[in-house]
């Protein structure tokens, strides 16, 4: 299945996920404040291409 989903982007679904492997979660929390925020901060713009390919879409940084 996830072969079908990113055939265009010309990457096995192994390399899709070695890519994957490399993006981090941040988490931030106020101390003092009920106030928490988590973001996935991915390195390549190719890991943004397959999380939006897969239905994983989320905001993304540096693009307005």
């Amino acid at each position: 299945m996830l072969a079908y989903q990113i055939g265009d982007i010309e990457l096995s679904p192994q390399d899709a996920l070695k890519k994957l492997k490399t993006g981090y979660m941040v988490h931030l929390k106020d101390r003092e404040g009920d106030f928490s925020w988590s973001k996935v901060v991915n390195l390549e713009k190719i890991q943004d291409d397959i999380l939006e390919k897969v239905g994983v879409v989320g905001e993304k940084v540096g693009k307005s």
